[in-house]
């Protein structure tokens, strides 16, 4: 397969417009339980299109799968890799029996039942919503006030989770801007409406100094949902 020497990625999402549900998906709350419902749904047909294919390559009425590779069920010596099988569709295309094309490929558009149109000035603007659970042990000084987050727990359901660095990456990234909003940053005015926090000397954020010595637990329940294909739910993310 060649691949293209140039890429063009168009962006359907027009920020100077008015949010809209055609907008597409997009973020945590669409993204990842919409696209890719969808994409299973288009990995199904295209399984259901290679099974026609390897049947009739087989001369079989019954394939069975397993690594990459399609076998004659009655005869499990007989086999054809997947590689193969895509080459032959793409240079043979007239050796497929009548009614099989040569399109490998699949598209499949997914809309949620979970997201309906606006009801007057009310709109579910979420596929799915998550479950969580924080708890935080903090150290405070008697003097200065300050305050040491010692320990950190987060107990959350996604769904279901496709890659634990990335949930785990996300979620203590909520945290740390969570702690900010919390204990840092904060925009002040005096008592006539004018601004005293023009500086980020002012606006205080977390550093790494703040995150080095923290505990931190996250302990992950898995609920696919049964509203999506994907069974994904949103990632909460700040505390």
């Amino acid at each position: 397969m060649s691949t293209p020497s140039v890429i063009i990625v168009e962006n359907r999402v027009d920020t100077t417009r008015t949010w809209a549900l055609s907008d597409g998906s997009y973020s945590s709350r669409f993204a990842p339980p919409i696209v890719v419902s969808a994409a299973i749904l288009a990995a199904r047909q295209l399984r259901e299109k290679l099974t026609r294919i390897a049947m009739a390559m087989l001369g079989t009425d019954k394939v069975g799968y397993e690594n990459g590779q399609f076998y004659d069920i009655n005869n499990p010596s007989r086999r054809i890799d997947i590689r193969r099988m895509a080459s032959s569709v793409n240079w043979d295309p007239g050796s497929l029996p009548e009614g099989l094309d040569a399109s490998l490929s699949a598209t499949v558009f997914y809309q949620p039942p979970t997201v309906k149109a606006a009801e007057g000035d009310k709109i579910n603007s979420s596929a799915t919503y998550a479950i969580q659970a924080q708890l935080a042990v903090i150290e405070l000084d008697p003097n200065t006030y300050d305050i040491k987050v010692k320990k950190y727990v987060i107990a959350h359901d996604a769904g279901r989770i496709l890659k634990r660095e990335f949930v785990d990456g996300q979620l203590m990234g909520g945290l740390m801007h969570g702690l900010a909003l919390t204990l840092y940053e904060e925009l002040m005015y005096d008592d006539q409406g004018n601004p005293l926090t023009t500086s980020l000397d002012i606006y205080e954020t977390p550093t790494l100094a703040e995150a080095v010595g923290m505990e931190v637990e996250f302990i992950h329940f898995e609920t696919p949902t049964k509203h999506l294909v994907s069974g994904l739910m949103v990632l909460v993310r700040e505390p």
